[in-house]
């Protein structure tokens, strides 16, 4: 046998687990090649390698293997990059937890390293590879491995007990690895709620090479104890540490969550990202953090910017595309009326993506509900409640939907826009149950937070709507109709707006119009009003029809003109 064979056979014996298979994962058939012919002169057997050209491959390998060692690519051309297969190995648990991961990549960028950093992975070596760099560092990435995979396994199969024990019984000489097993133990301490065992652990550790890993757990204990200004303490240390800093600023922000301080939490979120964008849990936190302050356009572009890193990933879903539009919907809502065309466009943009990238199914019923709202917007009473008829149509012949909480978001603005009172409370007791289910993460305290916010908003733009209503009234029946038509178009400006409401400013707007309102102004809300009463029985009323016809003669509007038969 060459020398060289038997040493790469030793070598191998003492980094890794020769009964296991190792992955090479890259775009590059030279370079699979060449990782191959390295693996072979280290003594790997040739018959135990596996290639993997992109990373859906690399996934369905991983699904049916338990490899030793994966040689993870950075750039796998125009699909998933490196980072995302990652990630979602690890959101799967399809690495195994003593699996030696190294990444190989050409781009050395602080964005690129932070984040592959944050996957915690073994090793990190730049392209072109070559075998005397191999046969330098492989030893160092997986000797660490080696020496805690049975604490490690442990772990990885929340036996967290067990990990305890074993370090308890175990001896190590290398102080690094004595620092590493300690630190293992204070997470399983965590995770077992022995939260002051787990602390005096960290506490002895602080001035070891862990240091930074060290203050990020003890922040979490000072989280999960309620100790919030302990942790916002300990993550300030961090921010400062280059490779860490995203983490620190992601953790601050669960803490403001917490305690409902969402601005500030935004802003520590905003800042993690900005460090480190990859992590797709943290846009979904900045989403849900604007929506906790229905600061509806800042969560649109949240969106946009979560899409945009999503892409060609593994979780690529149409929630998002969504509620994007429901987001508008919401502007349109709360925002002047003349922000309802641009608005419902928007919507009509969204539509059109989702359409392109994901199946019917995945959308149907969301989408129902999206242009009940749309027509609703528009004044278009019977269409709204068409769909949403549609929609409990679809639900009940699909008995094994199951509506995220975007949706049943959406089905509670839907029938509190139709104003169906036991349709809103059917929603009202799904979103509260769904959110008790859970135990409220950041994102979640965001999404609660933003429901609760948003059907108060509701509430009393409803109750000053019926407050405008009778005081219009009361101004018409007293024929004080400067005063009428100031309160009639304040409520049109801030959208505060139904069909008795549209019939009254047609009717008032032909004796007096709002103080400092243009011609044009009066000709706009007035179009908008008739369009708003469409369809509707108070549009085949004789006050419809003479309202309508005297505003197209004082303001030379034909639009606005009432064919005859059209109103009785």
């Amino acid at each position: 046998m060459p020398l060289y064979v038997t040493t790469g056979l030793k070598m191998l014996k003492d980094t890794l687990d020769p009964a296991r298979p190792v992955l090479i994962v890259d775009d590059s058939p030279m370079y699979r090649t060449a990782a191959k012919g390295m693996l072979q002169r280290l003594g790997y057997p040739i018959h135990k390698v596996d290639f993997a050209q992109d990373a859906k491959e690399a996934m369905l390998k991983c699904q049916v293997n338990s490899y030793s060692l994966i040689l993870f690519d950075y750039n796998l051309g125009k699909k998933a990059n490196g980072y995302q297969l990652i990630d979602q190995l690890k959101f799967e648990n399809l690495i195994a937890p003593d699996c030696v991961s190294i990444i190989v990549t050409g781009d050395a960028t602080p964005e690129v390293v932070r984040g592959f950093m944050e996957l915690e992975p073994d090793g990190y070596l730049l392209k072109p590879l070559n075998y005397a760099t191999l046969k330098e560092r492989l030893p160092l990435f997986s000797a660490k491995k080696r020496q805690l995979a049975d604490i490690l396994n442990l772990m990885g199969n929340q036996r967290y007990q067990d990990a305890v024990e074993c370090i308890d019984q175990s001896f190590y000489r290398d102080d690094e690895i004595i620092v590493k097993s300690q630190l293992l133990k204070a997470r399983a301490l965590f995770q077992l709620e022995q939260l002051d065992e787990a602390r005096n652990i960290l506490i002895n550790l602080k001035g070891s090479s862990e240091h930074p890993n060290v203050l990020l757990e003890l922040a979490l204990i000072a989280y999960k104890q309620r100790q919030f200004k302990q942790g916002l303490f300990l993550t300030e240390q961090v921010k400062k540490d280059p490779l860490r800093s995203a983490l620190a600023y992601d953790l601050s922000s669960e803490i403001y969550a917490v305690q409902k301080q969402f601005e500030s939490a935004l802003k520590e979120i905003e800042t993690a990202i900005s460090t480190s964008p990859k992590k797709l849990a943290r846009h979904e936190k900045r989403i849900a953090f604007a929506m906790a302050q229905l600061q509806f356009s800042d969560a649109i572009n949240a969106i946009k910017a979560l899409l945009h890193e999503s892409k060609n990933s593994f979780r690529d879903t149409v929630d998002y595309f969504l509620l994007a539009a429901s987001l508008h919907l919401d502007i349109a809502q709360f925002g002047g009326v003349e922000t309802n065309d641009t608005n419902i466009a928007s919507v009509a943009k969204w539509v059109e993506q989702w359409r392109q990238h994901f199946t019917r199914d995945q959308y149907k019923a969301f989408e129902l509900l999206i242009f009940c709202r749309v027509f609703r917007q528009k004044g278009d009473f019977i269409k709204s409640r068409t769909y949403f008829n549609q929609y409990l149509q679809h639900i009940e012949e699909t008995p094994k939907h199951e509506p995220t909480i975007f949706e049943q978001f959406e089905f509670f603005k839907a029938s509190f826009s139709l104003r169906d009172t036991e349709k809103r409370q059917q929603a009202i007791e799904s979103i509260n149950k769904t959110l008790a289910d859970l135990s409220l993460n950041a994102t979640q305290q965001g999404l609660a937070h933003y429901f609760n916010q948003y059907r108060t908003k509701s509430e009393h733009s409803h109750a000053k709507l019926l407050k405008i209503k009778n005081y219009a009234k009361q101004y018409v029946t007293s024929k004080q109709y400067e005063k009428a038509a100031n309160l009639l178009g304040k409520s049109m400006k801030e959208n505060l707006m139904d069909t008795e409401l549209c019939l009254l400013t047609l009717d008032v707007f032909t004796k007096s119009w709002p103080q400092n309102w243009s011609r044009l102004h009066v000709a706009k809300i007035a179009i908008i009003c008739k369009e708003h009463l469409r369809g509707t029985k108070q549009s085949k009323s004789a006050l419809y029809a003479s309202a309508c016809d005297m505003l197209a003669k004082q303001l030379n509007l034909s639009d606005l003109k009432v064919s005859k038969g059209l109103a009785v």
